[in-house]
């Protein structure tokens, strides 16, 4: 028998009287995730005009729970830490942020932040090692370089 703690025992006995196997039983959704159809009762569910108890509150916790939940965290590897997403949830973050202008666009850069750039690019020069390009300054040319921009072979000419 499945306890949880919205659920009544005789509404779960109805949702999975026709199950027959532990696996199917497993395949059942986390009751935290919910069921289809499930819906609050009405003395639980949000009603409208009420205010949630926590919206506005800040100062909640003194300035000792705060350094004991700082000192609690710390030293403690992110919870994704080691963990990759998958295939799939790439596939997906990939398509949702296709088609979006970047963060900045539409932010003009304010005249100290061009002079910024464009002093930290001047004095520069091309170099090339036969198949890698690059800017550096004089004094700073890496042994196996050369003045100069290499041009590659277009690709469209083979």
């Amino acid at each position: 028998m499945i306890k949880t703690k919205y659920l009544s025992d005789q509404y779960l006995q109805e949702q999975i009287s026709h199950i027959k196997s532990k696996t199917e039983i497993e395949k059942l959704p986390a009751w935290n995730k919910g069921i289809k159809g499930l819906r609050h009762s009405p003395k639980t569910e949000f009603k409208p005009g009420n205010v949630p108890w926590n919206k506005g509150v800040s100062g909640c916790y003194t300035a000792d729970q705060i350094k004991v939940l700082s000192e609690s965290h710390k030293g403690l590897p992110s919870p994704r830490k080691g963990k990759k997403h998958t295939k799939e949830a790439r596939r997906k973050m990939s398509e949702s942020s296709k088609g979006q202008p970047a963060w900045n666009k539409g932010i003009p850069l304010t005249e100290e932040c061009k002079k910024k750039k464009s002093d930290a690019i001047k004095g520069r020069v091309w170099v090339n090692n036969g198949k890698k390009n690059r800017q550096v300054y004089p004094d700073n040319i890496p042994e196996g370089y050369s003045r100069g921009r290499f041009k590659s072979p277009s690709r469209n000419n083979s």
